[in-house]
């Protein structure tokens, strides 16, 4: 079994906002607060969408990570800049299958995302956006994202998967990040 940790990036103006981003590169809102995976994770490799948010992400978390396509967000479109309370309850009801006009569905993030996975080959962190935290949750239990997923996600957390014969299972969700303090 493969270990994988995965990890929204943290708050852009959009995020706060409650925007879909979608592919548009914002930058992250500053923090002062200096945060750090857990512990067992310091030998697993380390990946990132190549997206902006979650490349500075990683570097706050004191990571170098590698670029992977299969990693980014959602294309969703022409909803890209609306906020997530324009989206009726119609769309929402589609779950796996919700398509914005020029986007992507989650279905489709799935079968993006599934070849990724079978690659595997040792323990890593991945950092991404909720849109594909979301699939891997769909891939894991069969979730069809017309209701809201049974157990509340936090996204300031990492959630660990495990990776067997190419399939996902959840092995703990809502794990805390660690504050580090500076020592004078």
């Amino acid at each position: 079994m493969i270990d994988l940790v995965v990890l929204r990036h943290f708050e852009t103006i959009w995020n706060k906002e409650k925007r879909l981003q979608g592919h548009m590169d914002l930058p992250l809102l500053t923090s002062s607060t200096t945060l750090r995976l857990p512990k067992y994770t310091t030998m697993f490799s380390v990946v990132s969408s190549p997206l902006k948010r979650t490349v500075q992400t990683a570097q706050l978390l004191g990571l170098s990570p590698k670029s992977e396509d299969a990693l980014i967000e959602m294309d969703y479109g022409e909803w890209q800049g609306q906020t997530t309370l324009n989206l009726n309850q119609d769309e929402q009801a589609k779950g796996l299958y919700m398509t914005p006009p020029g986007g992507e569905s989650p279905k489709d993030v799935m079968d993006r995302l599934l070849p990724w996975i079978q690659t595997l080959r040792h323990p890593t962190v991945a950092i991404t956006h909720k849109g594909i935290i979301r699939a891997m949750l769909s891939l894991a239990t069969g979730w069809d994202m017309t209701h809201d997923f049974p157990e509340k996600i936090r996204w300031n957390t990492c959630h660990h998967f495990k990776v067997h014969d190419g399939r996902l299972s959840i092995h703990q969700l809502n794990i805390p990040l660690e504050v580090t303090t500076n020592e004078t």
